[in-house]
């Protein structure tokens, strides 16, 4: 069985074609004649594109071409009559359009879909707002972060679409880093489901969506069930009920207990930073002296807003590539390397001795320091 009809059929530019065939069939000579019949039939070269996915396919291509128009092609006796027919219509126009292939063979535009779009970007700065050097990459998944990044935080800062991004986050718990891991995913398909969402309306949408995750909750819980059997359903189910009962209505003593947790947590923190500043600043006057005390006390008191301007900044680099959990964890390391650091004291200070009692006479203490007068600690002592 020969294909030569369809060989024929190929030249024909006056309708569209789709060509298929397995490798080394020579897909590639069939569309090289094509791209030379086109050529005969137009004014300018530049309006006849060949597009491959490949870099390698498109200079075999162009090799090809080039080759035919100069006469050296290397072909099989049956093709030669053809690349000779197609050579000199081609030629014949390029004379008398004054096209100048042979000084001139960049103006046969065959190249990658990249280089393709790359010069069309580059040719429409303002609509297509591209300000800097483009470049084709290779590897695409740290531009498709940047871009779900840049979408969530666009999102945040618009009112019009606060709503929806808050209802995303609170479906994934607040989880940052994995709302963008999942559109960063979606975006290499993005040709599959962008015109449906710019066409489609919301409510059709979402009725699509539900319809969907029913039908998959259904053949999902179909397998399931033939791979468990009845008497694993039926203790499964038994075990459910028993659990329903602990919960309550609704899963509310569930909600109840980690808000009381909560709360438990912060009267805890709450306790410790109310007991931590008496006692350092207690410990502060007894250990340093009246002129360096101010000083001590300074940099102790300093500590609290640096810390709040640094865990601030920290956090919300942190929640942004890891998540709120993540973040939560490393700040509190710190934390707890400084408390495994710590070693245990003495407070034994002259002020915290008692004078000795009076032996049979009376006597009367006065501050060396009338600053120091009417003092607490020096009233218990002093008359």
């Amino acid at each position: 069985m020969t294909d030569q009809p369809a060989r024929d059929a190929s030249l024909a530019i006056d309708r569209h074609l789709l060509l298929q065939a397995p490798a080394g069939s020579g897909k590639t000579t069939v569309l090289a004649q094509r791209f030379l019949a086109a050529l005969a039939s137009v004014e300018e070269p530049e309006e006849v594109l060949a597009i491959t996915f490949t870099r390698k396919a498109a200079a075999e291509m162009r090799e090809r071409v080039l080759l035919a128009l100069e006469g050296t092609l290397q072909s099989v006796p049956s093709e030669q009559p053809r690349w000779a027919g197609l050579r000199a219509a081609v030629l014949a126009q390029a004379a008398r359009r004054d096209w100048q292939l042979a000084e001139l063979p960049a103006r046969l535009r065959i190249q990658t879909i990249d280089s393709l779009c790359h010069e069309i970007a580059r040719a429409m700065p303002l609509l297509g707002r591209m300000q800097q050097q483009l470049q084709v990459v290779d590897d695409v998944e740290p531009l498709l972060n940047e871009a779900a990044v840049l979408t969530l935080r666009h999102a945040d800062a618009h009112v019009e679409y606060q709503d929806d991004a808050d209802r995303v986050l609170r479906r994934l718990e607040n989880d940052w880093q994995r709302a963008c891991k999942l559109l960063a995913g979606l975006l290499p398909s993005r040709n599959r489901w962008q015109q449906v969402l710019a066409t489609t309306p919301p409510e059709e949408l979402g009725a699509r969506v539900q319809a969907s995750l029913e039908r998959i909750a259904a053949e999902t819980t179909r397998v399931v069930a033939q791979a468990l059997g009845a008497d694993l359903l039926t203790e499964g189910e038994r075990l459910a009920r028993e659990s329903a009962k602990h919960l309550g209505e609704g899963g509310e003593w569930e909600a109840q207990s980690w808000q009381q947790w909560l709360a438990l947590v912060r009267i805890a923190i709450g306790v410790g930073e109310a007991g931590a500043k008496p006692s350092a600043l207690s410990l502060i006057s007894d250990y340093f002296s009246r002129a360096e005390r101010p000083r001590a006390v300074a940099r102790y008191m300093l500590g609290f807003p640096l810390a709040l301007m640094i865990g601030n900044l920290a956090a919300g680099w942190l929640n942004q590539f890891y998540g709120w959990r993540t973040t939560f964890v490393i700040l509190g390391l710190p934390g707890l390397a400084l408390a495994a650091c710590a070693t245990p004291f003495k407070a034994d200070v002259s002020r915290f001795q008692e004078l000795p009692a009076p032996a049979g006479q009376s006597f009367v203490v006065k501050a060396a320091d009338n600053g120091d007068r009417g003092g607490i600690e020096f009233g218990q002592y002093a008359a």
